[in-house]
């Protein structure tokens, strides 16, 4: 094969530079012909740097002198016949349908990453977890809680101890030993109730008020599913992952550390996936069952909660004020990270 293209030599003894041709006409040499020399280097000691679109190519001697040259074809021809390897990287790089094809193969994978590989890692990695760890983001967690979104409850010990005494009675043999169950009263949240990785339960005083003690179990259930399903830590353990992916991509190893001393927040602010509520609705359907505890008594919480934060919107928007946007926010939230509720209702409308 004969190859030729025109180049600048940089003489690494002179610092001088000047125009020459290169050539190759087969064998184990190339000849670098100047205006009063030629040069011989043998092909298997010269280094060609990689192609970069339409940029300067560089050879390098053995001798340390570099050939420069904007003729990329040839120097890509060049390099196949030193290696005896067709160049796939540029073929890919330069070729318009596999660009469009990988573009679509990394989009598939990283919607895959995104929809199963770590919730499945997170899944796979939460019973490693530690409890002494669990305990400390609970702890960590439920501080945050109070410092900004919460206040102390307004029900007196009798109240608290009735509540505590039905989930004992009705549904303690059926749940798991670390169930603690508290009570805070939560203005800017409303009728809710949510649940901690070391298996504190707490509701609020709003959700009490509306419903009956059926209600509540139905709802309790509903936590404990939560904390059986392990969704606090595997929630966790999701977005460190996906930090993780992140920084690997991006270079940017601060998102590491900002993740970890964020995590309470993470923590507080984790909205469960519509998969990880359907799991907790179908524990607490089950767990119900075993309970004696009518399966309409979740479908009649749900509905009183939904109507509670849609009360309270409507009555802000009637008095002429905006709503609060704690509330909104997790009123917002809830609608788009939970099954849709006329469906869960009527998942739990089936005979017992």
């Amino acid at each position: 094969m004969h190859i030729q293209f025109d180049a600048t030599l940089y003489d690494s003894f002179t610092a001088g530079s000047e125009s020459c041709q290169v050539s190759f006409q087969g064998g184990n040499e190339i000849h670098i012909r100047t205006s009063e020399d030629v040069i011989f280097a043998p092909l298997t000691e010269i280094k060609i740097s990689g192609r970069l679109g339409n940029t300067p190519r560089f050879i390098t001697l053995p001798n340390g002198s570099k050939l420069e040259t904007r003729d990329t074809e040839s120097v890509d021809l060049l390099i196949r016949q030193q290696s005896g390897k067709f160049d796939w990287i540029h073929f890919l790089e330069s070729n318009k349908i596999w660009i469009l094809a990988l573009t679509v193969l990394v989009m598939l994978s990283g919607f895959a990453t995104y929809k199963w590989i770590i919730p499945w890692s997170a899944e796979a990695a939460s019973p490693l977890v530690p409890d002494v760890v669990r305990e400390k983001m609970a702890t960590d967690t439920l501080a945050l809680i109070d410092e900004w979104m919460v206040e102390p409850t307004t029900l007196d010990e009798s109240r608290q101890q009735h509540y505590r005494d039905l989930f004992e009675r009705r549904l303690g043999p059926f749940a798991p030993d670390q169930i603690n169950i508290q009570f805070r009263k939560a203005p800017g949240i409303g009728a809710n109730a949510f649940a901690l990785p070391d298996g504190t339960l707490i509701f609020t005083d709003e959700l009490l008020a509306i419903v009956n003690d059926e209600e509540y179990l139905a709802i309790a259930a509903h936590e404990v599913g939560h904390v059986v399903e392990d969704h606090g830590v595997r929630g966790v353990l999701a977005s460190s992952f996906f930090a993780i992916i992140i920084t690997l991509i991006t270079g940017d190893a601060e998102a590491i550390s900002e993740l970890l001393i964020a995590a309470p927040v993470v923590m507080a602010e984790l909205s469960y996936s519509r998969q990880n509520e359907t799991e907790a609705d179908n524990f607490a359907r089950n767990m119900m069952r075993q309970a004696e505890i009518p399966l309409p008594a979740f479908a009649t919480a749900l509905m009183k909660i939904t109507k509670a934060h849609r009360d309270e919107e409507t009555k802000l928007e009637a008095n002429g004020e905006k709503a609060d946007s704690q509330v909104s926010s997790s009123w917002s939230e809830y609608l788009s990270t939970h099954p849709a509720t006329q469906e869960r209702i009527q998942a739990f409308k089936e005979p017992q």
